[in-house]
């Protein structure tokens, strides 16, 4: 009688599918990351209206650049701080009218209400251009009003 040596299980089908599923998670990833960076200017924009909504304009001016293109948010964020008057920027879109590593653009329409000492519940409809620059891995408000 012949003994035949028992052939040892292949182990190398394990590698196979550890490494396949490693680039796999590396793709998810790289494409969750994608949607992110894709997706970020609208949340820097959306929250820097909601911040002025709620007078935390620290936290608005912590959300723009330093002084990009001769734009002082300061100035602008003086004259609400005087003023009295509540906004109501929960109508507002905000949509990506372009964007690149460095730059992006976000056009802002909707209704704003206001609500201050001599008016009650003003609507107004509001339309604006947003230009934002990479900061870091995030973005910030480099200029307000800018033109289409």
């Amino acid at each position: 009688m012949e003994h035949y040596p028992v052939p040892l299980p292949d182990r190398t089908w394990k590698w196979k599918w550890l490494i396949l599923a490693c680039c796999i998670a590396i793709i998810l990833a790289l494409i969750a990351g994608g949607i992110v960076r894709y997706l970020s200017p609208l949340q820097t924009v959306g929250g820097y209206y909601h911040d002025l909504s709620q007078r935390n304009y620290d936290a608005a001016l912590a959300r723009t650049c330093p002084a990009a293109h001769g734009y002082d948010p300061r100035i602008a964020l003086a004259f609400l701080k005087g003023n009295d008057t509540q906004f109501d920027t929960t109508q507002l879109n905000y949509h990506i009218q372009s964007e690149d590593f460095s730059t992006a653009k976000v056009w802002v329409q909707g209704t704003v209400y206001s609500k201050g000492a001599f008016s009650d519940h003003v609507a107004s409809d509001f339309n604006d251009y947003l230009s934002l620059q990479a900061n870091g891995t995030g973005w910030c408000v480099a200029q307000e009003f800018v033109e289409p």
